[in-house]
């Protein structure tokens, strides 16, 4: 659940301060995620969100990286180690063409883990326009790599949390 003002999910929009906690079945807390405010102006001030465990310890970071071009982050670990970057290309047609059909029904963003060069996705799949019209829901699916840790696992799932606010969420979004 996200745990942000009302003034602020109404006035900075994508740009807010939030921070969502992520519970186990039983509605333990497990880990939280921190997005600071930020206004970004082209490279200056890009968005970031840090993971934190249940003790409140650094978990990493996920960090947006100005790119004239492509959506590039970069993934820190609770060392501050680079451990994986996600690129997203702009030259994929769902981000032009909002077709139910493929290739236009999905944005791709690979994902490589610079420990042990093995690679995965996080896929945005847009759903169908009845979907779309009656609901805010977004359809991610994330492809883990092979070998990656559950902190580098956790640290994804953190990075699509961000993607999705940063680039999918639209403002009447914010009115809920």
């Amino acid at each position: 659940y996200e745990e942000s003002e009302c003034c602020s999910r109404q006035m900075c929009g994508n740009n807010r301060e939030f921070i969502m906690h992520l519970c186990g079945p039983d509605g333990s807390p497990l880990v939280h995620m921190h997005r600071p405010f930020t206004c970004q102006f082209f490279c200056l001030n890009t968005p970031e969100m840090r993971l934190f465990d249940a003790n409140d310890e650094v978990c990493g970071v996920v960090k947006s990286v100005f790119n004239c071009c492509d959506r590039v982050f970069y993934i820190t670990d609770e060392k501050n180690e680079e451990c994986m970057t996600i690129n997203g290309s702009c030259c994929q047609a769902g981000n032009f063409c909002f077709c139910p059909c493929s290739p236009c029904d999905e944005i791709v963003f690979d994902v490589v883990n610079n420990r042990t060069g093995t690679n995965g996705i996080i896929k945005k799949k847009w759903d169908t326009w009845a979907r779309d019209l009656f609901t805010n829901a977004d359809t991610f699916t994330i492809n883990f790599p092979p070998e990656s840790t559950l902190h580098e696992r956790i640290l994804l799932l953190a990075a699509t949390f961000l993607i999705n606010i940063m680039y999918f969420n639209q403002e009447s979004n914010n009115q809920s």
